[in-house]
C-alpha cells in the first residue's frame, strides 16, 4: 500500500479536528511531518491559529543532489532503535544527555501518537 499523499493527510487532519470540535488549532510537526500541516495552513488559513515546523528537511535519504541523507540501511537501523525505546524514558533521552529532564516528554508523546510498528511504517513512507 502506498503511503497517504499530502492531500489525504490534510483531509484526515480536517476530519479529526472537526470530530473533536477544534476550530483553530496550532499545528506543528518535524521533518516530513510538518509538510501536511503547511499545506493545511496554506489552503485553509482561517482554520489555523498558528504553525510551527521543527527541523524541516527536503528528504531523509541520500541522493546525488542531497549527499547529507542516510542510506536505507542507516535509516532502518535508526528506525528500529527508536522503536525499541518507543514510549519509554529511554526514547526521551537515549544517550542520557538531558539528565532525565521531564520537560522533554517525547516518550509520552510517542506512546500517545502511534504504536512502534505504525511509527516505523510512517518513517519508511516519508524517507524518500
Amino acid at each position: 500500500m502506498d503511503p497517504p499523499n499530502l492531500e489525504t493527510r490534510v483531509a484526515d487532519s480536517l476530519a479529526v479536528l472537526d470530530a473533536v470540535g477544534s476550530e483553530r488549532p496550532v499545528l506543528g510537526g518535524e521533518l516530513e511531518g510538518g509538510a501536511a500541516n503547511v499545506l493545511f495552513a496554506a489552503t485553509m488559513p482561517e482554520r489555523v491559529h498558528s504553525l510551527f515546523y521543527w527541523y524541516p528537511a527536503p528528504r531523509s535519504t541520500h541522493a546525488p543532489d542531497y549527499p547529507w541523507g542516510g542510506t536505507p540501511e542507516d535509516l532502518d537501523r535508526r528506525m528500529q532503535e527508536k522503536a525499541d525505546h518507543w514510549g519509554t524514558r529511554d526514547f526521551d533521552d537515549p544517550d542520557g544527555s538531558s539528565g532525565g529532564d521531564p520537560a522533554l516528554p517525547w516518550g509520552l508523546l510517542s506512546r500517545q501518537s502511534a504504536s512502534p510498528d505504525v511509527a516505523i511504517e510512517m518513517w519508511r513512507s516519508s524517507s524518500s
